[in-house]
């Protein structure tokens, strides 16, 4: 169970201006989450190709986790109280 403002994992990638992020592969745009208005976290070089950020979350309008930065790293966070085998949900579209 996480509680309101729980760190439920850290995400590492490279940022991408929202420029840098345009001319990316749709590949790589399925594999990358918005952090910031126009700042995008996605794939490393040389990543694998099986694990995606947005593998984790379904999307939702009430989403129950979150995106912060924190000490320097992005991270889901629990947006609200998350039960035990209660799907993860995000808005994860990119605008």
């Amino acid at each position: 169970m996480f509680r309101i403002g729980n760190i439920i994992t850290y995400i590492q990638g490279n940022l991408y201006s929202k420029e840098e992020f345009l001319i990316l592969s749709q590949e790589d745009h399925n594999r990358s989450v918005q952090v910031d208005d126009k700042l995008y976290l996605g794939p490393k070089r040389g990543y694998n190709k099986n694990i995606t950020v947005n593998g984790y979350l379904n999307y939702s309008f009430t989403p129950n986790c979150g995106i912060r930065q924190i000490d320097g790293y992005f991270a889901f966070v629990a947006l609200r109280e998350i039960s035990t085998r209660e799907e993860l949900t995000g808005i994860t579209q990119h605008q």
